[in-house]
């Protein structure tokens, strides 16, 4: 499973359905430099944000995802392993992703519903 850094241009487009509405915000954060955006498992976009906690605990979010979601959320899944987070979180319109992405070996669950109505997805590592 591979993760490479990229431009906002290479991603962009792929991104666009995606982040919807936040798409302007989520250029202007790759261009401050605290979001990220990672070709992923060769076609795949995910646009990538870390944050920290007051207890020092570090979440990776992904912000937005484009591309076959099988290979990419175990990629992404890794990597948020191997930068040490705390814990991954994403947020999905899809009610049946969390299944989906359990029956791959990845143990998310929703905690609940964002102010849009979208199913907030969490993965806790090592718990």
């Amino acid at each position: 499973m591979t993760m490479n850094q990229c431009t906002w241009d290479e991603a962009r487009e792929q991104l666009r359905p995606a982040l919807a509405e936040y798409f302007n915000d989520a250029e202007a954060e790759v261009s401050a430099g605290r979001e990220v955006v990672f070709r992923v498992c060769g076609d795949s976009f995910a646009l990538l944000r870390v944050e920290q906690y007051e207890a020092g605990e570090i979440e990776l979010v992904i912000v937005g995802f484009c591309g076959d979601l099988a290979s990419g959320a175990i990629a992404l899944f890794e990597y948020g392993r191997a930068l040490g987070c705390h814990s991954l979180r994403c947020h999905t319109p899809r009610e049946g992703e969390a299944r989906f992405l359990n029956s791959l070996g990845i143990p998310m669950q929703c905690v609940g519903l964002d102010d849009e109505g979208h199913f907030i997805l969490k993965v806790e590592y090592g718990r």
